[in-house]
């Protein structure tokens, strides 16, 4: 969506899960605009990811600047150290990537 009255406007996804066939989650995905992106080889940080066998941790990723390009996803232990697999994939101008269940065990951030 594009507009020169940006803030006019709201968009954003919703996700929604059935873990159980009962009980339903839904939560609310923003939208990132490119001037809110991280910029190009810049680097966020996410704490709190987990997984567990009742707890599972999904990225979404956009790209917001309108050009092809690349990204890496790594993950670390509370103690600081890498936790294979490193991801680095593709993604498409203004592509979206949705990476399930994508923290290995152990993972913090």
């Amino acid at each position: 969506m594009r507009t020169l009255q940006n803030g006019q406007a709201s968009l954003s996804g919703l996700l929604t899960v059935v873990p159980d066939g009962q009980n339903v989650y839904a939560t609310a995905i923003p939208v990132l605009s490119s001037s809110n992106a991280v910029p190009e080889a810049g680097t966020l940080v996410f704490s709190g990811v987990d997984k567990s066998s009742s707890v599972s941790t999904d990225l979404h990723i956009q790209e917001t600047a309108g050009f092809a390009g690349t990204f890496t996803v790594e993950f670390f232990g509370m103690d600081g150290n890498p936790i294979p697999p490193v991801r680095n994939e593709s993604i498409e101008a203004f592509g979206y990537a949705a990476l399930q269940d994508a923290a290995p065990a152990g993972a913090y951030a």
